[in-house]
């Protein structure tokens, strides 16, 4: 068993059973998965999804999760559907399932790494005028409630706190982030304004809603583009 009690692949199996349509995005799964438990991270059940449609192009990227294949089909576009035929067989052990899940985050943290490298040598990119905070000693920067993805100054001179989630952010990062903003107030603003940034790939509706009534806290969405260089 996961450490989330019932494993994974199964809040997303049966979540995907539940839906009233008969296909569904990862975000429709997020949501229903977290209505019960919230505690799951939204890139882990996003990457469950994935994994689950062994004809999805990203399944691959996780090869613990090959006994998981079966289960769901991708029809392109970011929509999936129940297979017609399961075979319930191939579902994981305990062992197997902690692997997964640790195989996973892995890949959670390393696209997180790479967003933070990128962030902190183009702040500009995210809002004109940032820089980080003395200099360059503004990444992973403590607090007394834990450390903060880049803390940066802007063309003001206010404090931005930017935290970073490589898939969907949920009301969770919130939290995080109000108590990253209320160290800084109390230990270095003195009388400069504090302000968030929450920068993710996509926004829970209740983190949405919620951002919406705070005017010192902002979230932006990032994208992904590739360039491709001719090597032979």
């Amino acid at each position: 068993m996961g450490k989330y009690g019932t494993p994974i692949w199964l809040h997303v199996f049966e979540a995907a059973k539940e839906l009233r349509s008969q296909t569904f995005t990862p975000i429709d799964i997020i949501r229903k998965v977290q209505e019960k438990s919230p505690e799951i991270p939204a890139g882990t059940i996003r990457s469950y999804v994935i994994a689950m449609a062994p004809n999805h192009h990203s399944s691959k990227h996780h090869p613990s999760t090959r006994r998981l294949h079966g289960f769901f089909e991708y029809l392109g576009g970011g929509r999936f559907q129940l297979k017609d035929k399961i075979d319930i067989a191939t579902e994981p052990n305990g062992e197997e399932e902690d692997t997964i899940e640790e195989d996973i985050e892995e890949v959670q943290i390393s696209l997180e790494g790479d967003l933070e490298s990128f962030i902190v040598k183009d702040l500009p990119s995210v809002e004109d005028g940032l820089c980080q905070y003395q200099g360059n000693r503004g990444e992973q920067f403590s607090v007394d409630s834990g450390r903060i993805d880049v803390l940066a100054v802007d063309k003001e001179g206010s404090l931005v706190v930017i935290e970073l989630k490589a898939g969907t952010a949920t009301d969770s990062v919130l939290t995080q982030v109000l108590g990253y903003m209320a160290d800084v107030k109390r230990t270095l603003a003195d009388q400069k304004k504090v302000r968030g940034i929450i920068i993710a790939y996509d926004f829970s509706k209740r983190l949405i809603s919620a951002v919406s009534l705070l005017e010192d806290v902002a979230i932006m969405k990032y994208k992904v583009r590739f360039d491709f260089e001719r090597v032979t």
